[in-house]
């Protein structure tokens, strides 16, 4: 897409410098629903497609990639982090910065500079964006949505005062411009809650706006759920209640996102130069130059089966598929559908461990150069590559669970006095062959050393399922 397209995101022509950057869109993720990390794929993807950074890549909370190994992919050496969120709060202002090791705005790492952006839902145009889902949620014609009320429904938190002052803020924007009788916002997680709300309002019409940035848990399932809503309308004591889409799925939140990141882009910043090659780009080659070695007998990596197919290309496909005739595979387009082979089991349940074992099989992957292949293991194994090189070179730092779980707060808190014993057999279920092909370096020392070894394939650090396995057992 070019920048004189009138389809063009805003914003494009400063972008278009050819910088050596990467935008990193983190977002919350779910071990329960794959809704929860979709649409920060699908703003990945409308970036990547706009071609404004050299990288667009993700990192969530709760599924991976994880946020804590989100620059193991990064290659370029200015980063541009877009937290995925609709106001400032707990995961904005503790979690991510924690996470990505970022006191500051703007932080230099070796080789990297680091620029934390706003959070998405606390831009201008968001008051817009909930304007436009409540019209489009409702048929009804300007006079009687005059005497309609607006709810714009957040989380909010008693963890961060910030938290639902952002969705405050829009409905007092809006309850201004006088489209609707009354504007209101709500929340789940503090006052004035939602059901409160709506069991008190006594407007023939209301239109909920989740403001929310996913039709994850909340906006897909609780809120529905509790309320006996529906997208359109469903009626409770009379009251026609219009249910719309989540803010942010709507097709806005691209320009949003490159308008949080154009002042800084453009604006004057003093020089940065990286003079040693990026560790993910090491990594790369290496990993190239290993599966080049194993020639035409290919090289078996977790559950995938790659092979050279001359003149610098190479297949990649399940391993169990090794022998399978091509005719009967599904050709992959793009390296991006290595995510939806990974996100998902063949019966379509949520995979939020990638290395866990069940990839979907009857795929390939063919006479792709070695970047292509790259970036489909960023989608299909993220970084699992990137930590099998490091472990190889001696340079791989594991972190134990001790140190890991003394990052964790709310339900998640005071997981580190869990005892050695507790681990080891938790470690023994959890990270087994039937759990996740890895093997964790970072167990404690008697836990089986053959856990994942067959595969080669390092984890550094316990994973968000393990901590909440920990937290389970008591």
């Amino acid at each position: 897409m070019s920048s004189t397209d009138p389809g063009a995101p805003k914003g494009m022509d400063d972008l278009r410098a050819g910088r050596d950057s990467c935008v990193l869109l983190v977002g919350h993720g779910s071990h329960l629903s794959p809704d929860s990390a979709r649409p920060v794929h699908g703003l990945a993807r409308r970036l990547h497609d706009a071609g404004a950074f050299r990288e667009v890549r993700v990192a969530f909370w709760k599924e991976e990639p994880a946020l804590h190994h989100a620059f193991h992919l990064v290659e370029s050496s200015r980063v541009h982090v877009v937290p995925v969120f609709t106001s400032t709060g707990y995961f904005t202002e503790r979690v991510v910065p924690r996470e990505l090791g970022l006191d500051r705005t703007l932080v230099d790492r070796p080789g990297l500079r680091v620029h934390r952006c706003a959070a998405l839902g606390t831009h201008p145009r968001m008051a817009e964006v909930v304007l436009e889902r409540a019209l489009e949620a409702t048929p009804l014609s300007p006079e009687p949505l005059s005497e309609a009320t607006l709810v714009v429904a957040g989380h909010g938190t008693r963890r961060h005062p910030d938290s639902g002052r952002t969705t405050e803020r829009i409905a007092n924007e809006l309850s201004g411009q006088g489209r609707f009788r009354r504007v209101v916002p709500a929340f789940l997680d503090q006052d004035p809650r939602l059901t409160e709300v709506l069991e008190e309002e006594d407007a023939v019409d209301v239109v909920v706006v989740p403001f929310f940035i996913a039709e994850g848990w909340h906006a897909g399932t609780t809120i529905p759920d509790d309320l006996a809503l529906r997208g359109g309308r469903s009626v409770r004591n009379g009251t026609s209640i219009w249910y719309a889409k989540p803010v942010g799925t709507h097709s806005a939140m691209v320009d949003v996102i490159l308008d949080l990141v154009t002042g800084w882009e453009t604006g004057e910043e003093a020089p940065f130069a990286s003079t040693e090659p990026p560790p993910p780009a090491v990594a790369r080659e290496a990993f190239l130059d290993w599966i080049g070695k194993g020639g035409s007998r290919g090289r078996r990596f977790l559950e995938t089966w790659i092979h050279g197919a001359g003149e610098g290309r190479f297949e990649v496909r399940h391993h169990l598929d090794r022998s399978a005739d091509p005719a009967g595979l599904r050709e992959l387009e793009t390296f991006w559908e290595g995510l939806e082979i990974a996100a998902t089991t063949a019966q379509g349940k949520h995979r939020p461990l990638r290395t866990a074992p069940g990839l979907r099989r009857g795929w390939c992957f063919s006479g792709r150069s070695g970047r292509e292949v790259w970036e489909l293991f960023a989608h299909l194994y993220p970084p699992a590559p990137v930590h099998w090189h490091l472990e190889r070179g001696g340079r791989l730092r594991p972190r134990t669970f001790r140190q890991v779980a003394l990052r964790q707060s709310g339900i998640y808190a005071g997981l580190e006095e869990t005892s050695d014993p507790n681990l080891i057999e938790l470690a023994g279920v959890r990270c087994g062959p039937e759990g996740c092909l890895r093997h964790p370096t970072w167990a404690p020392a008697s836990t089986d050393p053959g856990i994942g070894r067959s595969h080669g394939v390092p984890c550094p650090e316990p994973c968000s399922l393990f901590i909440t396995g920990v937290r389970k057992q008591g």
